[in-house]
């Protein structure tokens, strides 16, 4: 996926391996892997990570009905990496949403299925 920047654009990859791992570099972060994962200890949400595991980041979905949710930062960041932060855990989250979408889907289908045999 690309992250269009007005000062760069950033590819943010999904990890295959993990299949809960979003990454990317960026020279804001001198080049650094930085990855958006699910987080956890909230259960509805991603946070973003260093490659030495400090917390960077968090995004959390306060309501899922009304589609809302709350970024906390967790270091200091100034505009454009700030912008690279909203933007990456946006599209994580949303990547993560539709990944779970699917998953339901396919549940549906399997229990159709196997409730049909």
């Amino acid at each position: 996926m690309e992250l269009v920047l007005p000062y760069e654009t950033v590819t943010m990859r999904h990890d295959e391996l993990t299949g809960s791992k979003h990454n990317f570099t960026s020279p804001m972060v001198r080049g650094d892997k930085l990855s958006w994962k699910e987080d956890n200890l909230f259960g509805h949400g991603v946070k973003l990570v260093s490659p030495d595991g400090q917390l960077l980041a968090r995004f959390r979905r306060t309501d899922k009905a009304a589609g809302t949710g709350c970024f906390e930062v967790f270091i200091p960041a100034e505009e454009g990496l700030l912008d690279l932060i909203i933007l990456s855990g946006i599209a994580a989250a949303e990547y993560r949403r539709r990944s779970n979408k699917e998953l339901e889907s396919v549940g549906d289908v399997l229990g159709q299925i196997v409730g049909a045999g």
